[in-house]
């Protein structure tokens, strides 16, 4: 099986500054950086949150990330994001391609072939989420399910997720063939 994402010798790496010198009061600091603005009074030391981390994640596996407070686990879901960039190793994620142009769509295809799926209508929902319906959400499960739903087409990246139910609902009770 191939891997949704391969982790190999990653690591990150953060500084750390101290100043060398103490002074008793904050006029004492100021005056010395004004007499002496070239000189350095600062130690960088850096400190590894992340050491040489190898995982392969494959396809329905579940993980968990455990550990102590302080040992990399926020880290490491920052990098997986892409929130912060690793300082050394490499992160291979399979499957970004198919998402970013909804390829992993395809497969409804077949869905639609014999007929238990329209091209466009309400997205299918999960049961458990159908479940929870109040009984007015109800009406979007009228129509049959669609590869693509309205709020989709309409430009799903500038309207909020929560507003789908409402597009749904538009696109049932005011469908037609043009």
């Amino acid at each position: 099986m191939k891997p949704i994402i391969e982790i190999t010798g990653l690591g990150k790496k953060y500084p750390i500054v101290h100043n060398k010198k103490t002074y008793g009061t904050l006029r004492d600091a100021i005056v010395n950086r004004l007499r002496h603005p070239f000189t350095n009074t600062q130690t960088h030391e850096s400190f590894w949150a992340l050491k040489d981390i190898n995982l392969t994640i494959n396809r329905g596996d579940i993980i968990g990330i455990i550990g102590k407070n302080g040992a990399g686990k926020s880290t490491l879901l920052k990098i997986l994001s892409g929130i912060t960039k690793p300082s050394e190793g490499k992160i291979k994620l399979y499957g970004k391609i198919l998402r970013r142009f909804s390829l992993d769509e395809l497969p409804q295809l077949y869905n639609i072939l014999i007929g238990d799926m329209s091209l466009v209508g309400p997205r299918p929902e999960m049961e458990f989420i159908v479940q929870n319906y109040a009984p007015w959400q109800h009406l979007h499960l009228k129509a049959k399910p669609g590869l693509t739903g309205l709020w989709q087409i309409l430009g799903r990246k500038n309207i909020p997720l929560h507003e789908n139910l409402e597009y749904d609902f538009y696109y049932v009770t005011d469908r037609n063939l043009f």
